[in-house]
């Protein structure tokens, strides 16, 4: 799966789930307080799990990155499930202004 691309000024939020063996959904409740969220480079995102830890916000704070990697963990009846991965690339947002940038002066 290729990663999800996030403008710099944007946020997703993921709804959290699990699943079987063999991949197939599971309605479970997650053990509370155990649904944590991190992230590989928290200067480029911030990701945030809800208070009822059904889902989790991913906020782009700025600088441009390729891969940053969101690790959710949790468990159910007290087992650790495999986490899961979630990988964000952000991209500059529309350009709003112009910028001037000099080169190097040089004699007349």
């Amino acid at each position: 799966m290729a990663d999800f691309v996030l403008k710099n000024n944007e946020n997703v939020t993921l709804t959290i789930g699990a699943v079987d063996g063999l991949a197939t959904p599971v309605a479970v409740t997650f053990d509370a307080g155990t649904v944590l969220v991190t992230v590989s480079d928290p200067g480029a995102v911030v990701a945030t799990v809800s208070a009822d830890e059904t889902s989790v916000n991913i906020k782009a704070l700025g600088p441009v990155i390729v891969g940053d990697v969101i690790t959710v963990s949790g468990s159910v009846q007290g087992v650790a499930l495999t986490p899961a991965n979630f990988t964000v690339d952000v991209q500059p947002s529309a350009p709003v202004a112009i910028t001037l940038t000099p080169g190097l002066a040089t004699a007349n």
